[in-house]
């Protein structure tokens, strides 16, 4: 996920009092990731950012990294996805980084500001969708979490205000935050994989926004926060489905987290698709 302002907006982004919503891309390699960034750049360049360039390895610097394994909101981390985290950051010592447990890079309100915000989206899903998606649009017809959000928000909508201008303090908070390290390691959801219809939309609104709250809770920080990130296969489930980390960065050094990741698919290079397969036939 690129810096906030890295890539051209869409649309959607540029009507939004916060811009969550980032462009990027879902690759195979670093390379591919590194490729398209190194073109989007020649394409729209940020003079106020730092550039890129064509990222193509490890830079070999000792880097100072941060170590988040519990989400803000509360909820801890699920053991196969806190022992994949732990094995990176060990993996990254004996690369030769320090690896520092820090504190949440953001304000104890985020999570319930964000949960605002995010129903705040889907009122405005329900009051205009006509002129945002298609003249035949139907509110009536939105599933039930699109529902309980327009909901949650109707009843909280005084708390607005002030929540987009924590949201937009944010950036600021995580700045301040990011001044003593070079990026932050976090898992990128709570918990694995789970089962099919687990977020189903027809699950009852209040036990659906429990299990996406505990699911979601890492990666809300970096859409808010206008931080780039990037999400490494580093791990597998008892079930054979890969677990991934998450890297952050200060704001405009996609640099270092290309680095970071060529190192370690480098030094522990994640499954193919083919060796899924037989991992899963076996």
């Amino acid at each position: 996920k690129p810096t906030r302002g890295r890539v051209v907006d869409n649309d959607a982004a540029r009507d939004l009092p916060v811009n969550i919503i980032s462009d990027g891309v879902v690759t195979r390699s670093v390379r591919d990731t590194a490729g398209f960034l190194a073109y989007a750049e020649s394409w729209f360049k940020n003079r106020n950012l730092p550039a890129i360039g064509h990222v193509q390895g490890p830079s070999g610097r000792q880097l100072r990294i941060g170590l988040v394994l519990d989400s803000i909101n509360g909820h801890p981390t699920d053991p196969e996805t806190r022992l994949t985290v732990e094995q990176t950051a060990r993996y990254l010592e004996k690369l030769g980084h320090i690896i520092e447990p820090m504190d949440v890079p953001v304000a104890s309100s985020f999570p319930d500001d964000f949960a605002l915000y995010w129903g705040m989206l889907a009122f405005g899903v329900k009051a205009r969708g006509k002129k945002l998606y298609h003249p035949d649009f139907d509110k009536s017809r939105v599933d039930g979490l699109t529902n309980g959000l327009d909901k949650m928000f109707r009843r909280q909508f005084w708390r607005l205000p002030a929540v987009i201008w924590r949201l937009k303090r944010s950036w600021h908070d995580y700045q301040r935050h990011m001044n003593d390290y070079d990026a932050v390691l976090t898992p990128v959801l709570g918990h694995t994989t789970p089962p099919l219809g687990h977020l189903n939309p027809g699950v009852p609104f209040d036990t659906l926004f429990e299990r996406l709250t505990r699911y979601v809770s890492f990666t809300p920080l970096a859409n808010a926060t206008g931080a780039p990130a990037i999400a490494l296969p580093m791990g597998e489930s008892s079930q054979h489905l890969p677990i991934s980390v998450q890297f952050m960065g200060r704001h405009g050094d996609e640099r270092t987290l290309l680095e970071i990741a060529y190192a370690l698919e480098a030094n522990h290079p994640w499954p193919t698709l083919s060796q899924a397969a037989r991992s899963n036939q076996a």
